[in-house]
């Protein structure tokens, strides 16, 4: 009987797995959007230099609700924490694919913010307890690159079909991804919440644990070099994200290229996230050295190539960044066990925002002045690799 019972309780966490997937697959629909995103902002009025204030304000927003969705996770479960983020994150493609004017598409934006905050930390807390539950906690990197190659197809099929919509309109991009991501959040319904990190009781027990929390990032000076390593990483792809779409329309590419470009360098990342278990244990030295090489690549070559090779650089560039941040993601598996990763895997992220929010802040100012495009690549590049240069990860004690 009770084995019975156990076995199953496994079948159940297994299904996990195949949710998560479908979530990632018809989940990120919204990005049947993401390529020609900028120029939906400009279509309803918005100039560069204030779309990218608005992102960099919405990142800092989103960085100081990092840690508090985290805490959420932690304190009411995973599954609720991700039903939860994919129901605002609906909300808000739904509120976009009808935006008449600029503040309902903010709103809209704002609300898939959110709702992407809600879910950062939450996947990967589940991911991981369904792992230590199922004894596949050695499969964290297979695992955690398989859902990452899931999203990225989906970023890779949605984009190019969006760039191919944005020539009837470029609402009718929105309106076929409010379609889809409707299901996409009711399969997470019935996730099911491994014991190791299913509620704990109330916000206060978990407020309770913080500062236990905090010195244990305060101590391990590994963990915290990897997840601010993880997080540069983050906040690099995230304001790069901005520059590429204006790049590409000041190189002359239609609205339709759009999307085969992001479908690119999407697919590139996803083979990337696939593959990331090969890297797996290579000396922190190396994946510093590939990071900065992937920064030049993405930054600080294109604006002086032809539209072609600036592209090529752009998909090396994701390549190479997916796959370190996948590796990084699995070293972090490793680091961080217990009850509290959700919150700690939003430390990550809200360092990640606020990063994010400098790059940004910085980008903008550089747009409107007379550096223009060029010096704003410039500007993110030689930061990011001045980041990367400064932090200090060190090795795994063998004790």
């Amino acid at each position: 009987m009770v084995f019975s019972r156990r076995s199953r309780r496994a079948r159940e966490l297994k299904g996990n797995f195949s949710r998560i997937y479908l979530w990632k697959l018809l989940g990120g629909a919204y990005a049947l959007g993401s390529a020609t995103l900028v120029a939906y902002f400009t279509h309803l009025g918005v100039s560069l230099p204030l779309l990218f204030t608005f992102q960099a304000i919405l990142a800092i927003v989103l960085g100081l609700l990092e840690v508090p969705t985290g805490l959420f996770a932690d304190a009411f479960g995973r599954k609720t924490s991700l039903v939860a983020g994919s129901l605002l994150l609906t909300g808000g493609v739904i509120c976009t694919a009808t935006a008449s004017h600029v503040v309902s598409l903010l709103v809209g934006q704002s609300l898939i913010g959110i709702g992407s905050v809600f879910m950062s930390g939450s996947d990967m807390g589940l991911l991981q307890g369904t792992l230590a539950e199922t004894d596949r906690t050695k499969e964290g990197t297979e695992v955690l690159g398989r859902a990452q190659s899931h999203g990225a197809l989906a970023m890779a099929v949605y984009p190019f079909i969006g760039g191919l919509l944005s020539v009837v309109s470029l609402r009718l991009s929105w309106v076929v991804a409010s379609v889809l991501v409707v299901p996409a959040a009711l399969n997470l319904l019935f996730l099911r919440e491994p014991t190791s990190v299913e509620r704990k009781g109330s916000m206060r027990e978990i407020l309770l644990e913080v500062p236990g929390t905090l010195q244990e990032l305060k101590q391990n000076r590994r963990l915290r070099g990897l997840l601010l390593f993880w997080a540069l990483l983050l906040g690099v792809a995230q304001a790069a994200y901005w520059l590429y779409q204006p790049y590409m329309e000041v190189k002359g590419l239609s609205l339709p290229f759009f999307g085969v470009v992001y479908a690119v360098l999407s697919l590139g990342a996803g083979l990337a996230a696939n593959n990331a278990r090969r890297w797996r244990g290579e000396a922190i030295w190396k994946l510093k050295t590939l990071a900065v090489a992937a920064v030049a690549m993405g930054a600080l070559l294109p604006p002086f190539l032809s539209t072609g090779w600036g592209v090529f650089f752009f998909a090396l560039h994701q390549l190479i960044g997916t796959a370190i941040s996948v590796v990084l993601g699995g070293e972090l598996f490793l680091e961080v066990e217990g009850r509290h990763a959700a919150t700690l895997f939003s430390v990550g992220s809200l360092c990640a925002q606020f990063i994010c929010s400098l790059f940004l802040a910085v980008l903008g100012v550089a747009v409107q002045q007379s550096a223009g495009l060029n010096g704003a690549f410039w500007l993110l590049g030689s930061l990011s690799i001045a980041g990367i240069a400064v932090i200090r990860i060190p090795k795994r004690s063998r004790g």
